[in-house]
């Protein structure tokens, strides 16, 4: 059963929810952050969760008005002991858990490495994410996907300590496979959030998002 669904149900924004920086919410959707430079936002949690497994549907639409080629810097899907307002998207560039990373600017010089991109990170408080690198030194996993200005779903699902992404980016309903990571043990009591930053390209982020937990059968 849902757990929550920010998209339909104004308890998204219960006492149970923290809203930080330019981030707002309405029954209809959670915005990061405007089309402007220098903007930070975040929504997390203030209570852990305590599932096992769990399954998160995403859909959002990055974007911005005067630049549709490119965009910075991005907005990150978050399962963390603590957060705290970083360079990371936004949030801490430390921290202890796991981050999905939707990554729309390119930092590095690696010609290898296309924008836009989506890649996981599972630290456990020793790793730093480095801004100028966009965190390609410590990803776990990632994949090139070109979803800017467009209507993206994705869906991140942990079961069995295995963690599923994938993602449908033609309106079809139909998804594909971003990455799969096995072996993975995430905590139970940690927070999930969403956060988001843009510097001198900005573009808007807005998204819904649903959550479910579950029981193995």
């Amino acid at each position: 059963m849902p757990l929550f669904n920010s998209c339909l149900f104004s308890s998204f924004k219960a006492s149970t929810w923290n809203t930080r920086g330019h981030a707002i919410v309405t029954d209809r959707m959670i915005r990061l952050t405007t089309d402007g430079k220098s903007q930070r936002g975040a929504v997390f949690s203030t209570k852990p969760t305590y599932l096992p497994h769990w399954e998160v549907h995403m859909e959002f639409k990055v974007y911005s008005s005067t630049n549709t080629r490119l965009g910075g810097d991005g907005f990150a899907f978050w399962l963390i002991k603590q957060h705290e307002q970083g360079t990371a998207f936004g949030s801490k560039e430390t921290f202890k858990g796991l981050a999905i990373v939707f990554d729309t600017y390119k930092n590095n010089q690696d010609d290898n490495q296309s924008v836009p991109f989506v890649g996981a990170i599972v630290n456990n408080g020793t790793l730093r994410y480095n801004h100028d690198l966009d965190g390609i030194d410590i990803m776990n996993a990632k994949c090139s996907i070109l979803f800017r200005n467009k209507a993206a779903k994705f869906i991140i699902r942990y079961q069995d300590e295995t963690l599923f992404v994938t993602y449908d980016i033609s309106e079809t309903d139909k998804y594909s496979e971003c990455f799969t990571l096995h072996n993975l043990i995430l905590p139970t009591s940690y927070y999930f959030g969403l956060s988001a930053a843009t510097g001198d390209l900005h573009g808007k982020r807005l998204l819904c998002l649903d959550l479910f937990g579950y029981r193995r059968s």
